[in-house]
């Protein structure tokens, strides 16, 4: 059993203690369901071994003194492990009890925060495969893990649905606020929050519900970006955008809040505790696919064992890779991406081929196009930063808007222009906002950086290249210059995808500062692969940001991305209901895009380098691949078991005793379609094992392209496999030359169908 503690120093300490042996979905459930093999807690023998092991929790509870009052919850189904508030002495007693494998501290975990379908091909692809958009995740549920959900947005209607799946057993809260809200679209909402209140960690009441109703927007919105009706029309600020869509927009969605409004807190926050408790009762309640847009900074892997054993119950989980950018130089910190564990599909954000835009149509008939969120369309002056200089402040300052380098009589009510350069844009902006502009222009200079930037703000902002703001500049030198900024627009067919600038990257720069056996080794690459994440509409709650009956959020983040793996994911596993989640992981992997709409290598937005797999993983989402990968990596409890074995054998012995003996495995060979090899000073062979899911027996061939820094060969280099076999191969690295840095290649598989299947190589090669 395991158990959770947000401080195990502490008198106050919270934590999980994981006890030996498995939990419920490993002891006893499986049956198959829709053609998969699912977890069925309907069975009988299903719910009185969850009550054996809430008896043994409390059994183990009463050996350490430890009152039931402070137990804050019993994990039956995804782990075997209950969570509690414990004293120093009862940590100590706990992780010398002859039942107990583990006792782990709890950790604070926060949000990582139209056009979607048709960039992805969706329409030509995955939906017309199952049925077309209007059966696309019929049959499917999916499990949001988020701060709630407004289940009155049209997005979550109901209309035109039949009766809820029968393998479905969750539950509706009903609060004052939340009575009556479930339907046959939203068919259950619960709510978690034991482990902030053991924590004395308080929510703000008054900024949130006490009910699964969604006063953030985060669970809303990821919602509809999973699985929202179709053919929702999204008019913002006087604008029309289109048509909405999730991406598996039949399925049914189940929200598990756990995320919230904290006293001292930003956006929303949770208790990873309670995270693991939605998961628990996600994979009992039936849910297909869960979405979680949180994180919380490197944990241990056995932490994420909940996901080894919703994995074992046929349950997908994707789970957002961060919004912390690159790694930073500083050797006290690690890492920036969250969620490192094989267990999961860790997702990253990259853009689309949409960009919003506005026009400023100044007076003298020129038009200039930037990125924007548009404005009134109202004519009004024009006001260059330099001409509006506070006294006692240089006019460089001024032209570059430094905060208070304005003067605000000068400025207020007009559109303001300020050169890019030396403070931020978020500096500008804020001497903008005080200074009283109607609206900010930014203008780029010639032989700067030359991108622009989308900002919404509380003012309409356009962001303009070097040529357009030489333009304007001109018009600004005669006499009393105005412009009108339009509403935004949409643009398509720019250069993409581009991995965002927020989107977290591998790898862990420094490994001897994880702080136990188990955290984040660079032989698991991380993240798995990208998706759309930059400027994305999603329904919203409601009161934002204006009175419309129908809201929706233009976001960005991982957290956007996620849920939209998430919904491809169950359009696959509604296609394939046979396929294991490391095999719908696999084919998402293997058949992942590296190359733009226009041809090139996908570059990192914040370097303008080509993404290296730190930045992408795999590469960007293909789902015109991923029902026909032909060939996948599949893992299963016992190699998840092994490789926790691998990591420390004492602690993966007793968490899954129930398996026997293990045989612990080096983390580089865990069955995945990526190769990660780290610190290699001396050959190494990694193993991998394919299983054929096309239709008829193949021959494939390899290619490999080889890392800089080392030779690798494969054995066999041809291998011919039926329907449903599986065929093992070897694949031996051996150093060239020390560079301490990574060096990236790949491994392809092709057949004469056209399958391929590809492999990311990276290897750090040390003295």
């Amino acid at each position: 059993l395991t158990s959770l503690t947000t401080d195990a120093s502490s008198s106050k300490g919270k934590s999980q203690t994981n006890l030996r042996g498995g939990p419920a979905v490993v002891q006893r459930i499986r049956q198959r369901l829709r053609g998969r093999l699912r977890a069925d807690v309907r069975l009988g023998s299903v719910k009185a071994f969850g009550d054996l092991l809430g008896r043994l929790h409390r059994d183990v509870a009463d050996s350490v003194k430890l009152p039931l009052s402070r137990i804050f919850r019993s994990y039956t189904y995804t782990m075997n492990a209950f969570g509690a508030r414990l004293t120093p002495k009862q940590v100590h007693k706990l992780r010398r009890h002859h039942a107990v494998a583990m006792v782990r501290p709890d950790r604070m975990v926060q949000q990582r925060t139209v056009h979607v379908p048709t960039f992805l091909e969706l329409p030509a692809t995955l939906w017309g495969s199952n049925g077309g958009q209007k059966k696309a995740g019929e049959g499917m549920i999916i499990g949001v893990v988020d701060s709630g959900i407004w289940p009155e947005h049209p997005s979550f209607d109901d209309a035109g649905y039949g009766p809820i799946p029968s393998r479905w057993t969750g539950l509706c809260v009903n609060t004052s606020d939340f009575s009556g809200a479930c339907n046959r679209k939203v068919i259950g909402a619960r709510m978690y929050s034991a482990g902030l209140k053991t924590a004395d960690v308080p929510i703000d009441f008054s900024q949130d519900y006490n009910s699964p109703r969604d006063n953030n927007g985060h669970g809303s919105w990821c919602s509809g970006a999973a699985a929202g009706n179709a053919g929702v029309q999204v008019r913002m600020g006087g604008a029309a955008f289109g048509a909405a869509s999730g991406i598996a927009p039949r399925a049914r969605i189940a929200m598990y809040k756990a995320m919230w409004k904290l006293v001292g807190y930003e956006g929303a926050s949770g208790a990873m505790s309670d995270v693991y408790a939605a998961v628990d009762q996600a994979v009992a309640d039936g849910v297909d696919v869960v979405s979680i847009s949180v994180g919380g900074g490197l944990g241990s892997y056995f932490d994420d064992v909940t996901f080894v054993t919703a994995a074992k119950a046929g349950v997908f989980a994707a789970l957002a890779a961060g919004n912390q950018g690159m790694p930073p130089l500083s050797p006290s910190v690690y890492a920036t991406i969250d969620n490192y564990s094989p267990f999961y599909l860790t997702v990253g954000a990259s853009s689309t081929d949409r960009r919003y835009m506005a026009t400023l149509a100044l007076a003298n008939g020129v038009q200039l196009q930037g990125l924007s969120w548009g404005g009134s369309n109202k004519q009004m002056s024009l006001v260059d930063g330099s001409n509006a200089v506070k006294p006692f402040t240089s006019s460089t300052k001024a032209r570059l808007c430094y905060t208070n380098s304005l003067t605000a009589s000068k400025v207020s009510g007009k559109i303001l222009f300020c050169e890019r350069g030396e403070n931020t844009l978020g500096d500008k902006l804020q001497a903008a906002t005080t200074a009283g502009a109607a609206a900010l222009v930014i203008g780029n200079v010639p032989g700067g950086v030359n991108n622009t930037v989308f900002l919404r703000a509380a003012i309409p902002v356009i962001h303009l290249n070097a040529s357009a703001s030489e333009a304007l500049r001109r018009y600004l030198g005669t006499s009393r210059p105005t412009a009108r900024l339009s509403a935004p627009y949409g643009v398509d067919n720019f250069l993409a995808p581009i991995i965002a600038d927020f989107s977290s990257r591998g790898p862990v720069t420094n490994p001897s500062l994880a702080p136990s056996p188990g955290v984040a080794t660079n032989d698991i690459l991380k993240p798995d692969v990208v998706g759309p994440g930059v400027n994305l509409w999603g329904p919203w709650r409601a009161q934002y940001p204006s009175s419309d009956p129908n809201n929706f959020g233009l976001l960005s983040g991982t957290s956007m991305a996620t849920p939209q793996m998430a919904g491809i994911a169950l359009l696959m596993l509604q296609k394939h209901p046979d396929w294991t989640p490391a095999q719908v992981i696999s084919a998402m992997m293997s058949t992942a895009a590296v190359r733009t709409n226009q041809g090139g290598a996908i570059p990192a937005g914040d370097t303008g380098s080509a993404a290296s797999p730190w930045d992408m993983g795999a590469g960007h989402i293909s789902p015109k691949r991923v029902l026909d990968p032909g060939l996948t990596y599949n893992a299963g409890i016992r190699e998840f078991a092994n490789f926790l074995a691998g990591q420390d054998a004492g602690k993966a012995a007793g968490l899954f005793s129930s398996l026997g003996t293990l045989s612990p495995v080096p983390a580089y060979n865990l069955n995945r379609a990526s190769i990660s090899v780290s610190r290699l000073r001396k050959t190494v062979t990694v193993v991998r094992t394919v299983t054929n899911v096309a239709k008829a027996m193949s021959t494939y061939r390899a290619t490999v392209v080889a890392p800089g820094s080392v030779s690798v060969s494969v054995s066999p280099s041809v291998f011919s496999i039926p329907e449903g076999g599986s065929v093992t191969y070897k694949v031996t690295i051996t150093p060239k030359k020390v560079t301490n840095s990574f060096s990236f290649g790949s491994l392809t598989w092709k057949d004469r169908q056209g399958h391929v299947v590809r492999s990311v190589i990276a290897v750090q090669t040390i003295s």
